[in-house]
């Protein structure tokens, strides 16, 4: 693939893709300015949207976008929705002032341990992947809010034990999963956890989870695990 980018503030990301029967095509994303997204408290400056949903994208291609710097540093929310990727580069923490991302229906088995340095990040969503574990990073997610792992391979959750400002934490259809850390259940800010479908789960059981916040509070002052 061959990536381009011309202008740095509003700039397409365009790339040339080589189809089965070796016929080019030009495919286009553009920047767009997004005023409703969280502005920098830093910079004052509104962020871009940047939407790649169901491209054909490379991991050498995506490491040219998160390398071009002056352009990616202002996106504040990035959509990477089913675009057929099996990882995610480490430069993706170049994305410095990202709110949202979205990397659903892909083939993500991992995701860097770099992407512990989007301090700015409020909303993550992976469901629909192939994950077993979380990066021992996602304790330094101190600002997400919404966090949506659902229809994933998880078994460990303990790093999600520092995401402190979490709100609403969405684990459905983790066949694998057996226990939420207790220290996660006691997140304070945390308002809502689904775990619907996880149907080795043990601790806190899914009858508990299914009667709110709550009474996983309550189950968790009860119980130790």
């Amino acid at each position: 693939s061959k990536y381009t980018c011309t202008n740095v503030m509003a700039a397409p990301v365009d790339w040339v893709i080589q189809t089965e029967d070796g016929v080019e095509e030009r495919r286009t994303a553009t920047l767009v300015r997004d005023n409703r997204e969280v502005r920098n408290p830093k910079t004052r400056a509104s962020g871009y949207r940047l939407n790649v949903s169901r491209l054909p994208l490379t991991v050498p291609l995506l490491s040219d976008i998160f390398d071009s710097r002056l352009t990616i540093a202002q996106v504040t929310v990035f959509d990477l929705n089913d675009c057929g990727l099996g990882s995610i580069p480490s430069s993706i923490s170049n994305m410095v002032n990202l709110v949202y991302l979205r990397l659903d229906s892909n083939n993500l088995e991992t995701l860097p341990n770099s992407i512990g340095d989007l301090y700015n990040l409020q909303r993550l969503s992976a469901y629909g992947n192939m994950l077993k574990f979380v990066p021992e990073s996602f304790s330094q997610l101190e600002r997400v809010k919404i966090l949506r792992l659902g229809g994933n391979n998880l078994t460990d959750l303990q790093p999600l034990c520092g995401m402190s400002s979490l709100k609403e934490l969405w684990l459905r259809q983790n066949y694998d999963l057996t226990i939420i850390p207790k220290d996660v259940c006691e997140i304070e800010t945390l308002e809502e956890l689904n775990a619907d479908k996880c149907d080795e789960l043990s601790r806190p059981p899914i009858r508990v989870i299914r009667n709110g916040i709550g009474s996983v509070r309550r189950y968790a002052e009860e119980h130790d695990w």
